[in-house]
């Protein structure tokens, strides 16, 4: 069996997740909160096998291996600690939107 992984948030994926979940709830917060668990349980699952999501382009840039789960519309970005065994999750953001320089 493999061997599991701590997954915590940073600030900024945390408040990414109220942003998220801020803004669909002003239509609909029965279904802010369905996509806010998704979003969640998907995270959670990293602790698991967190290398089967590739890795980011140009991520070297800021000096860690950066990995990408697709969880439609959305896209969590992360990163896999392999000496403490540790997910930290670095942000979450639309896939529509344009990267980040």
């Amino acid at each position: 069996m493999p061997q599991t992984h701590h997954v915590r948030y940073t600030r900024q994926a945390a408040e990414q997740l109220q942003q998220i979940f801020e803004y669909i709830a002003r239509d609909s917060p029965a279904n802010a909160a369905r996509l806010i668990g998704r979003l969640i349980d998907a995270v959670d699952s990293l602790a698991l096998l967190p290398h089967r999501y590739g890795v980011v382009r140009n991520a070297d840039r800021v000096g860690l291996e950066i990995r990408s789960m697709p969880v439609r519309p959305y896209l969590i970005r992360y990163h896999v600690d392999k000496v403490t065994r540790t997910v930290t999750v670095l942000g979450v953001r639309h896939g529509a939107r344009r990267p980040e320089p």
